[in-house]
């Protein structure tokens, strides 16, 4: 986590561990209205109807479960100040709901991650997990063997693999391209 980018963490609601949802299971009450499901992630401009850059309004008409958990007053005032504001919420992926967080800045929509939870199981690979949540994308841009890259035309998509005891979680993050930096980006040491 880069603590120098995100300098405000909202966090008054929990949610508690699941294992990946399948579509028959996903909420029908929080689907995306005109989600864009055919689309590849990489190259759809923000996520689902919102759009890189949406501000703190368009959000919170998008999920207005969200007034109920973060005050829109004091949201807008940590905007204001520069901060960095994370809050969580039911994300629809695909058809798909999921445990997310929306991370806004003072221009708006800047990240959208989902958690996808599960049992460790030594024979499934990142990619048999990934391949039912993001099977249209293809050979990952960057890779390791816990995380994935895909550098798209209008966003970038990054998963992380977490091992916890008996467990993973996956982060998929979406990013828009020109906000997105690598966890290994740095800047100077300062060794010389």
């Amino acid at each position: 986590m880069r603590m120098s980018t995100l300098t405000a963490f909202v966090a008054l609601g929990a949610f508690a561990a699941v294992s990946q949802p399948s579509p028959a299971a996903a909420d029908e009450s929080t689907a995306v209205a005109g989600s864009l499901s055919n689309v590849r992630a990489t190259e759809n401009d923000g996520f689902g109807e919102l759009k890189w850059g949406a501000d703190l309004k368009a959000v919170y008409a998008r999920f207005p479960e969200l007034k109920k958990l973060y005050p829109q007053a004091k949201v807008a005032g940590l905007l204001k100040s520069g901060q960095t504001v994370v809050v969580e919420t039911k994300l629809t992926f695909k058809g798909v709901a999921y445990p997310g967080k929306l991370a806004l800045d003072a221009e708006g929509l800047t990240r959208v991650t989902i958690e996808v939870k599960g049992e460790e199981d030594p024979s499934v690979t990142v990619d048999k997990l990934l391949d039912p949540i993001l099977g249209d994308l293809s050979v990952p841009d960057e890779e390791t063997p816990d995380t994935r890259v895909w550098k798209g035309t209008a966003t970038v998509v990054s998963v992380t693999k977490t091992r916890e005891v008996g467990r993973f979680r996956l982060d998929l993050s979406f990013y828009p391209k020109a906000k997105y930096r690598p966890e290994n980006a740095g800047g100077s040491l300062g060794i010389e």
